[in-house]
C-alpha cells in the first residue's frame, strides 16, 4: 500500500533521453573480431556497454519501431475500448486486484463483481500490468524481488519469476524493452520484455522514482520521484555522461523540480 506524502513533499523529475543511434557505414566498420560477452544475469546489475559514439537522430524524430501518433492533439487516442489489439478480443473480461498486505491477487467478473478466484503472489504486490505484446498479465510483487504471470486468456496463474525490486513496469516505445521501476533501489532497470532477464541499469539521482511517461516521439521519459522533502528549487545535479551502446544512447540528463504545492 502506498502512503500519502506531506505537502512539502515536492516532485523531481528525471529526463531520461533514449535516442536511437544510426548504424555506422559499413566501410567504417572495424572487422576485427571481438569477444562475445557473457549473458546477463537475472537480479544483476548491469551497466550499458560503451561503444563508439555514431550519428543520431534529429530532434523531432520518432523512435524508429515505435507505432504512429495518429492524433498528435491526443496521445492516448488508440487507447479507447473500441480500438483494442485483435491479439485480446476473445479473452474473457476480467479486473485482476492486487491485495498487498494479504499478498494475494483477486480476479474479479467486472459484470457481478464476483471474486472468481484468489492466488498467492509474492510479497507486497502493487500492481497488475500488461505485458507489451498483450499476451501476459505481470503482478509486480514490490518487496518479494518477483514478478508473477496470469494467462489473460485464461485469467490463471503462472510462474514467478526473480527481478529486483519491482515497484513499477513499463515498455519502451518500440517495444524493445521492460522497463521495471525500482523504486527502493533508486534504479530504473532495462529488461528483456520476453525473458525478464536484466540488460542493464540506470541509477537515478534521487528518491522514490516510481511512475514514468513518454514524449510524443517517444526518444526521452520523464520519471517522477516522491520521496524528495523540501523546496529543491536551488539544488543542482551533477549529469552523468551517456552510455554508448550499438542501439541506443541512453542516461538522466537533467533533474527538474516543482515548488510546493505544484506537485
Amino acid at each position: 500500500m502506498r502512503f500519502m506524502l506531506p505537502r512539502l513533499f515536492t516532485l523531481c523529475f528525471l529526463v531520461v533521453a533514449l535516442a536511437l543511434l544510426l548504424s555506422c557505414n559499413e566501410s567504417q566498420v572495424d572487422r576485427t573480431p571481438s569477444p562475445t560477452p557473457p549473458p546477463p544475469q537475472v537480479g544483476v546489475v548491469a551497466p550499458a556497454p560503451a561503444t563508439p559514439a555514431v550519428a543520431a537522430l534529429a530532434p523531432d524524430d520518432p523512435l524508429p519501431g515505435m507505432l504512429p501518433v495518429l492524433d498528435p492533439h491526443d496521445l492516448y487516442s488508440e487507447t479507447r475500448p473500441d480500438k483494442l489489439s485483435p491479439v485480446v478480443q476473445n479473452f474473457p473480461s476480467r479486473l485482476y486486484v492486487p491485495n498487498s498486505i494479504s499478498d494475494t491477487v483477486d480476479v474479479i467478473d467486472p459484470t457481478t463483481y464476483q471474486i472468481l478466484e484468489r492466488f498467492p503472489a509474492g510479497a507486497e504486490p502493487q500492481h497488475v500490468v500488461p505485458s507489451y505484446d498483450m499476451k501476459t498479465l505481470w503482478v509486480l510483487n514490490n518487496q518479494g524481488d518477483s514478478l508473477t504471470q496470469i494467462d489473460p486468456s485464461t485469467g490463471k496463474k503462472g510462474e514467478t519469476i526473480p527481478v529486483d525490486d519491482p515497484y513499477n513496469l513499463y515498455y519502451t516505445p518500440d517495444g524493445k524493452y521492460a522497463l521495471v521501476v525500482a523504486e527502493r533501489l533508486r534504479r530504473l532497470d532495462f529488461r528483456d520484455p520476453q525473458t525478464m532477464r536484466l540488460q542493464y541499469s540506470l541509477t537515478v539521482p534521487c528518491r522514490g522514482v516510481n511512475h514514468l511517461d513518454y514524449a510524443a516521439h517517444g526518444r526521452y521519459l520523464i520519471a517522477s520521484c516522491q520521496l524528495v522533502r523540501g523546496h529543491m528549487g536551488s539544488m543542482s545535479a551533477e549529469i552523468p555522461k551517456y552510455s554508448m551502446s550499438p542501439i541506443e544512447a541512453k542516461g538522466v540528463s537533467r533533474l527538474l523540480t516543482l515548488p510546493p504545492g505544484r506537485s
